[in-house]
């Protein structure tokens, strides 16, 4: 979470830790964050009353994941610290435009330190990374046997191939992708199982978040570097939510 002093509506959900307040959801979003809630409400509801069979976990622990992957998707879990990478160089127009159009700060990480670079941290978001990779296990661990578990593998590779093809570092932000990116697990799981559904929530972020993790060890930090590479954070966030809502459906119109 980050703390934020600009006035934000009071709908948004907060906490107080002494004189500051943290917002679960930036201020600068609320329209995406009220879309998102309102796409998980309805599938949440589904799934508590989804039968038994339908799926190898309790409904409510499935309802319970999906609840935690938005209102978790602002906090972010340092895992590494001190990766080298390039500060941008950016003119003032430029700055402006872009911490408008992707609502992040890029002033404060190009102030900080007398030298060009960033000792860059790696970080995992709770919403986008720690949710969808419990779900996965779970399904994994419980799931129908072998060959779904090959299916999985299969999945997993091909959406993260295409990840690392379509998703991007951008100096000075991180990792970006098309929320788009979050439909393509459903089409590749349909080919692949007769249990789509069930395919797309424990292959499909996963097969984001290991394209993401090849795009960082692969990428030229020299020209693409960011002070926070976040797996699952705000630049792909709506892509992996996309990804598990659309698989959830499919769950429960016994896909």
């Amino acid at each position: 979470m980050e703390p934020l002093t600009r006035e934000a509506p009071r709908w948004l959900p907060r906490m107080r830790f002494g004189q500051r307040t943290w917002y679960l959801v930036t201020p600068q979003e609320p329209r995406e964050f009220l879309f998102l809630l309102l796409l998980l409400v309805p599938v949440a509801v589904v799934a508590l009353e989804a039968p038994l069979g339908a799926l190898p976990l309790p409904p409510v622990l499935l309802a319970g994941l999906l609840l935690a992957m938005l209102f978790g998707g602002s906090v972010e879990v340092p895992v590494f610290h001190g990766l080298r990478s390039r500060k941008p160089t950016y003119s003032t127009a430029e700055l402006d435009i872009l911490e408008e159009l992707y609502h992040v700060d890029i002033r404060a990480g190009l102030a900080t330190g007398g030298e060009r670079v960033y000792r860059s941290k790696v970080a995992l978001n709770l919403g986008g990374f720690g949710a969808p990779v419990v779900l996965a296990a779970l399904i994994l661990w419980m799931g129908p046997g072998a060959a779904f578990h090959f299916q999985a593998v299969a999945l997993m590779l091909l959406v993260a191939l295409a990840t690392h093809l379509l998703a991007e570092i951008r100096p000075g932000i991180g990792f970006l992708a098309s929320p788009a990116l979050g439909i393509l697990p459903i089409p590749l799981a349909l080919l692949l199982s007769d249990r789509a559904g069930l395919l797309g929530l424990a292959a499909g972020a996963p097969g984001i978040l290991i394209g993401l993790a090849a795009l960082l060890v692969s990428t030229n930090r020299e020209k693409n570097g960011a002070p926070v590479f976040s797996l699952g954070g705000a630049g792909v966030f709506p892509a992996i939510f996309l990804s598990q809502m659309l698989a959830a459906l499919l769950v429960f119109l016994g896909r």
